[in-house]
Parts: structure tokens; C-alpha cells; sequence
């Protein structure tokens, strides 16, 4: 009985509650709160400290500035040396004004996912079968597409993750093309055979 007694104390005190708002950086150790321990939503701007997040976190972040292109225009809107997008004006071309972003790829076999539904892209693909993005409308008629979910692979692995808008005839300009967005390139970082 005597040790049930001990036990019971032993156990309680081990069990003792602590005061809210007790646990601070002091009792926390490095690197010990992970992504699972917080709460969905519960960090928000203002509780992240002025200058945590710099420029150097968005190193793999390539804005593509707004920018407009008329009938016959291209122009490269992004090129790491193994892909590379182009945007492409075409007015009155049967009937159709279209803002077009294709992918290219300096090797065969990479795989992306956009507007077209072709995914596996080689040198010889058609231009229709290179769209990543697209805006198209009846010539003279305004139109624009947001085009968040494009996702390209690399035959070396690295991913890109692309978000444009594409447009045509906005803003009471007619006969002109619209293009804005970024890429964010992932890095692979596992070696393929």
C-alpha cells in the first residue's frame, strides 16, 4: 500500500499542468517545431519577423514582366539553356486573334502539362501541340486566360511551375497581345540514371 502511495505521487507530479504561455524559444530546442506542428493558417504576415523573407528564399522565382506583342510578334520569355518559352501574337489568323506561350526543349523527352494535351514534347512538335498557355477569341474580340497550373519536366529532372496570363484585345486596344506571369524552377536533386 505504501508503494501505491509513492506511485500515485510520483505520477501526479509528473502530470502537473503547466501555466499558459509558459513555453517559450528558451525551452524550445533548434530546428524542434516542424511544418505538422502548426496549425493551418496560424502564421500569418504579421507574425513573421521584418526580413526573414528576402529575396535570396525566391532565387528560383523568374518573373516575367507584362508585355505586349501585335500580329507576328515573338519573343522568348524564358530560357535556362534546356527549356525555354516563347510568347506568340497571331491577329486575324482565320477569323482568330491568339496569345500563345509554347514550350520548347533543347532535347527530346520532356514532359509538361498546360493548356494542349500533349505531354511529352520533343523537338519535332507541332505548335499546337507546344501551348502552355493560351488566349484566343474571335479577331477584334477581347479575351483573357489565367493559366495557373502549367507544369514542365525536364529530361534532367528539374521541374518548373508556371503561372501566365495571356490576353487579347484588352483594355479597348484591339489587335494586340498580353503576357504576364512567372516560372519557378525546382531544382532536381536526385540523380537520374
Amino acid at each position: 500500500m505504501k508503494y501505491l502511495g509513492i506511485l500515485l505521487c510520483l505520477c501526479s507530479m509528473s502530470y502537473a499542468q503547466l501555466p499558459n504561455n509558459s513555453v517559450g524559444a528558451k525551452q524550445i530546442k533548434r530546428n524542434a517545431v516542424r511544418t505538422k506542428h502548426i496549425k493551418n493558417e496560424s502564421v500569418t504576415g504579421a507574425k513573421i519577423a521584418e526580413g526573414t523573407i528576402t529575396a535570396s528564399n525566391m532565387d528560383n522565382l523568374t518573373e516575367v514582366s507584362p508585355r505586349t506583342l501585335t500580329n507576328g510578334q515573338s519573343e522568348t520569355i524564358f530560357d535556362d539553356g534546356l527549356i525555354s518559352l516563347s510568347a506568340r501574337c497571331a491577329i486575324n489568323d482565320a477569323g482568330s486573334d491568339r496569345a500563345r506561350i509554347l514550350v520548347f526543349s533543347t532535347v527530346d523527352g520532356a514532359a509538361f502539362d498546360g493548356h494542349d494535351d500533349t505531354e511529352n514534347l520533343l523537338s519535332t512538335s507541332l505548335e499546337t501541340e507546344r501551348r502552355l498557355a493560351e488566349s484566343s477569341a474571335t479577331t477584334g474580340t477581347a479575351n483573357i486566360d489565367h493559366e495557373t497550373d502549367g507544369v514542365i519536366i525536364n529530361t534532367n529532372g528539374d521541374m518548373y511551375l508556371t503561372n501566365f496570363v495571356s490576353g487579347v484585345n484588352l483594355i479597348g486596344e484591339t489587335g494586340k497581345c498580353y503576357f504576364a506571369g512567372n516560372v519557378y524552377t525546382i531544382p532536381n536533386e536526385i540523380t537520374i540514371p
